[in-house]
């Protein structure tokens, strides 16, 4: 796994490498999927085909909202560069049958 903390912040600046471990998630609409983290990951860049909803930091999965979340545990939408240090998997849906890649680095 690329490990990205090992680069000068110049290089980081101008984007980061390619990853050389990319996983492809293919979702079908709204059924939430459980994905794990692989190991030595610690940033995940996300990219899809539609729209989705990522959960992270809970053992819940993630669920499409039907009504506002106000208590700080709704997921995220369409995020695409994420930190993932401290865990061990998230979650990941979508209201239409879509793919979603996660290119990981270290």
């Amino acid at each position: 796994m690329l490990n990205i903390t090992k680069l000068s912040p110049g290089v980081i600046s101008l984007g980061l490498l390619a990853s050389d471990t990319i996983n492809a998630y293919v979702l079908t609409a709204s059924v939430a999927k459980r994905v794990t983290v692989p190991a030595g990951a610690n940033i995940v860049e996300l990219a899809s085909s539609g729209d989705f909803y990522v959960r992270w930091h809970a053992s819940l999965n993630a669920a499409i909202p039907g009504a506002d979340v106000t208590d700080g545990s709704a997921p995220e939408y369409k995020p695409t560069v994420s930190n993932l240090r401290t865990l061990a998997s998230y979650s990941i849906i979508a209201p239409a049958d879509c793919i979603v890649t996660a290119s990981y680095y270290g």
